[in-house]
């Protein structure tokens, strides 16, 4: 601690303690002498003190084969010295207390399916100087790791992103502040199904056509009649915008809007007004068509279940796709978009959920907008002036995964990843991503309570990007980067926190 006690006449330094041995910590000198120990007042040994070069927290004794009780252990000046020496003073740095009795192994542990993987728990050990858990996963070939190292208070632990059609073991490990190890506790295994397929409309899912259009006017006409089971298929060519979509379909027989991609809802141009504008539906699906030339590209607003399918949207001012004002329990999956920003750059998401904190009560009624439950599946985005994904606070538990992202032509300066989370529980998997301008996924806690329980593992980032694969900006939230991230050459690295296996 910075200091010892030197003793230079007659006297002792003695120590009661509990444990199964101890070491002296002395200095040794040209000026010092010779020492009697003993344990429980048995003499076992004497200790020359004296060394030419003076050395400092020197173990000077030690014994470990005590027995784990109540021991006294003394250190007696004697007044005698080596020839050598110039002295016989004695010095005590300390006395540290030594253990080999390990903790119980733990007991009660389980495990459980828990989001992308499974979580562990156990209780909690009754030992006094229990220092830390370690969690070790087995996988079915047999190769076991130390997924997780836990402080002596923890009870549980959530290993994230575990490869499907698997089957996984799990034992608990408690060490004390020793070092010593307990048993491994029993084992629990989990078995993870095969991962079924994302459940969502496509374009190639169109049914027949109900009814068939070939004008905006038509368009705009069979869409305000249109009921569940209504399926509107758009002849190629243009229709100028915008189109407004406020219907309501069910889960069995949702609204169907279908393309092809050569029918073009046009706007006047990326200042002005046009795209598509979904408000207070459910159920409805808008498929395989294109959206370009356009101040917004398809904003969904106070609407559930909806499904944006396989559309181009290109040439757009400011976000391609906008999810928002409670939009909750909807997809955006297979969508081409390019060419985002060309009248306010920072405003050019490629897909943009919810609402930033501070415009609630221009847009929101002063309510958080919570636009929760939706998915960004399976999306091609480039060219875009802002991030490519970004998630708003608010906007909770959501997925983003399989998208392709090129983040070329990004010049805002304050959107330098391709994707921003600002929110919880949101799990990003299974991306691939370039030419980010910094990095390549931000989380953040924009305000107290946001940015926490993410889950980002299993993307793959390249090209040129100068910043962190994942960067955590509060990363003791409960967010978890994967250690299977790849991470381009010459940037920061994988992520600011430690990765998970």
């Amino acid at each position: 601690g910075g200091s010892f006690a030197n003793l230079n006449a007659t006297g002792s330094a003695s120590l009661t303690f509990r444990g199964t041995g101890v070491s002296w910590i002395a200095r040794r000198s040209a000026h010092s002498g010779l020492a009697t120990v003993y344990v429980d007042k048995k003499k076992v040994a004497t200790v020359n003190l004296y060394a030419a070069a003076t050395t400092y927290r020197t173990a000077v004794f030690t014994t470990r084969s005590l027995s784990n009780n109540i021991h006294t252990v003394k250190v007696v000046r004697t007044g005698k010295r080596s020839a050598a020496s110039d002295g016989s003073n004695v010095v005590v740095d300390a006395f540290n207390v030594l253990d080999k009795v390990a903790p119980k192994s733990p007991t009660s542990v389980k495990v459980l399916p828990a989001r992308t993987g499974a979580t562990v728990t156990w209780a909690r050990g009754a030992e006094t100087d229990l220092a830390t858990y370690r969690v070790t996963r087995t996988d079915a070939g047999g190769r076991s790791v130390v997924v997780g190292t836990l402080p002596r208070t923890a009870t549980s632990f959530f290993d994230a992103g575990l490869p499907a059609a698997a089957t996984y073991r799990y034992r608990v490990t408690a060490f004390d502040t020793s070092g010593n190890a307990s048993g491994f506790s029993a084992t629990v295994s989990l078995s993870v199904p095969a991962a079924a397929p994302y459940a969502t409309h496509r374009y190639a899912d169109c049914p027949t056509a109900t009814v068939g259009v070939s004008t905006m006017g038509q368009l705009q006409t069979a869409v305000n009649a249109a009921g569940p089971g209504t399926v509107i298929s758009l002849a190629p060519g243009r229709y100028i915008g915008p189109l407004e979509v406020n219907v309501t379909g069910t889960a069995a027989d949702p609204v169907w809007i279908c393309g092809p991609r050569t029918a073009v809802v046009q706007g006047w141009g990326p200042t002005k007004p046009g795209g598509i504008r979904v408000r207070g539906s459910s159920h409805v699906v808008i498929a395989g068509l294109t959206v370009r030339n356009s101040q917004k590209g398809i904003a969904v607003m106070g609407s559930d279940d909806v499904t944006l399918a396989d559309n181009r949207v290109e040439d757009i001012g400011e976000e391609a796709l906008h999810l928002k004002f409670m939009t909750t329990d909807s997809t955006v999956v297979g969508n081409s978009i390019t060419r985002t920003g060309l009248m306010t750059a920072q405003f050019g998401e490629g897909v943009y959920i919810g609402t930033a904190k501070p415009n609630w009560c221009v847009y929101n009624n002063c309510q958080p907008d919570a636009s929760s439950r939706n998915r960004v599946i399976g999306n091609t985005i480039s060219h875009t002036t802002a991030e490519q994904i970004e998630a708003k606070e608010a906007a909770v538990d959501g997925l983003i995964a399989d998208n392709i992202l090129d983040g070329a032509g990004m010049d805002e300066p304050s959107s330098d990843s391709l994707i921003a989370i600002q929110t919880n529980g949101w799990t990003i998997t299974g991306n691939t991503g370039v030419n980010s301008p910094n990095d390549g996924v931000q989380v953040w806690e924009a305000f107290a309570g946001d940015g926490q329980d993410n889950l980002v593992f299993a993307n793959r980032f390249g090209g040129t990007m100068p910043g962190y694969a994942v960067r955590l900006a509060f990363h003791e939230l409960g967010n978890i980067v994967g250690c299977d991230t790849e991470v381009a050459a010459g940037g920061k690295g994988l992520s600011n926190k430690p990765c998970q296996l």
